[in-house]
């Protein structure tokens, strides 16, 4: 046996290609619907965010869902990872706007937000590719 035939395969360096206009479409389509609906529930009478926010955080959370589908939807490839990233994507917008707003949440609760964010935008990005892998 010579040497040659002993030697390793070479190794191929891992590439991901993220397609970054479907990041942030996902993450702004998430955004409006999410302060679409919030307007409306709203203006109806549904969402009182001086007695409760529960319904303010499934919306967030159905934001994140519909960014994530949008984002893993516009991906050529990995959308699972397009989803996350979109709904992280989100996570921030929203994050922002609420710091700009004068709240000051607890790094706890950033931190449980941003796996949260980046849990139901990935299940959006891999519905989204389950649904592309059935046509």
């Amino acid at each position: 046996m010579d040497r040659r035939s002993r030697r390793a395969p070479p190794e191929r360096p891992l590439t991901v290609t993220i397609r970054w206009p479907a990041v942030l479409f996902g993450a702004l389509t998430g955004l409006a619907a999410s302060l679409a609906v919030f307007v409306v529930l709203g203006v109806v009478g549904v969402i009182d965010t001086a007695r409760d926010s529960i319904p303010l955080i499934l919306l967030i959370y159905g934001g994140q869902f519909l960014a994530g589908y949008i984002g893993g939807r516009y991906a050529a490839t990995n959308a699972a990872l397009h989803g996350g990233l979109a709904a992280l994507g989100l996570f921030f917008l929203t994050s922002a706007f609420s710091v700009a707003a004068g709240n000051d949440p607890a790094l706890a609760t950033i931190v449980v937000s941003l796996v949260v964010a980046a849990v139901i935008g990935t299940a959006g990005g891999a519905l989204a590719e389950g649904r592309d892998q059935e046509r």
